[in-house]
């Protein structure tokens, strides 16, 4: 074998040997661009999930504030209603008293006569 091609055969192994290696550096690189697209696509679905999250959260918290806001009213009604009921009951002890004085008067009024 002359010089030549034996340079050229050594020539074309070591560019074989790079052709793998490049090979090989492009296949590491694909798996790594599909583990980070991987990674990109499970924080989208974590992202994803996130929000979905905090927008059920949001909207307990709302339904949460309106039922606060619904008790609230219901208790200010329970507080008028029990307001007006002692004042029904203020009154109707009023009416009661002077009912009785109305009948009481009379009545001692001839006793003493």
């Amino acid at each position: 074998m002359c010089v030549l091609c034996y340079d050229l055969t050594l020539f074309c192994n070591l560019h074989r040997v790079c052709m793998q290696y490049l090979a090989l550096f492009c296949n590491l690189h694909r798996v790594r661009m599909q583990y980070l697209t991987l990674l990109f696509n499970l924080h989208r679905v974590c992202m994803q999930y996130l929000t979905l999250f905090c927008n059920l959260h949001r909207v307990c918290k709302q339904y949460l504030t309106l039922f606060c806001n619904l008790h609230r009213l219901r208790m200010q009604y329970l507080t008028l209603f029990c307001n007006l009921h002692r004042l029904r009951m203020q009154y109707l002890t009023l009416f009661c008293n002077l009912h009785r004085g109305v009948h009481t008067r009379p009545y001692i009024i001839l006793q003493f006569a």
